[in-house]
């Protein structure tokens, strides 16, 4: 996954100030976001990202080689409703949770955002065939920036 500060994402502050709760795209079903399932290696073989679904919530981590037989697990994240809403909580290790409200879900590609975090304040993954797109965005002005991540299965 996306790290919340740095390439890891998937990832991924609605109850810490997110704002307002935005239009959320309906009906939206679990079914709808299952494209996200599964393990995808990063096209640099650095890192790797794993989404399964638990009951009607998502469950990711994003992990990379450690040096040992155990990958070294450097975020969790939860896909799951609250308050109605998508929301991609992201947990990079050693850091408070991060939550990003879904926006947009229009076929094989969501977005996610929170304004009020620092960095980032969009994550968005887009997958083309078996391919996963993650990209990790700062909104600001004169500091924005976009993080690209390639994954393959």
């Amino acid at each position: 996954m996306l790290g919340v500060r740095g390439p890891a994402l998937l990832l991924l502050a609605l109850a810490l100030g997110c704002g307002g709760a935005p239009s959320q795209p309906t009906p939206v079903h679990a079914g709808e976001l299952s494209w996200l399932l599964g393990q995808w290696r990063s096209e640099t073989g650095h890192f790797d990202e794993h989404w399964k679904l638990e009951g009607e919530h998502f469950v990711g981590w994003g992990e990379r080689p450690s040096g040992t037989d155990a990958p070294e697990v450097f975020e969790r994240m939860t896909l799951r409703r609250i308050a109605g809403v998508w929301t991609l909580e992201a947990t990079p290790r050693g850091q408070a949770p991060v939550r990003f409200a879904m926006v947009r879900l229009q076929g094989r590609e969501v977005v996610f955002e929170n304004p009020s975090h620092d960095d980032p304040q969009r994550i968005r993954y887009r997958r083309k065939h078996n391919t996963l797109i993650a990209r990790v965005e700062r909104l600001d002005g004169e500091n924005a920036r976009t993080i690209r991540m390639t994954y393959l299965r």
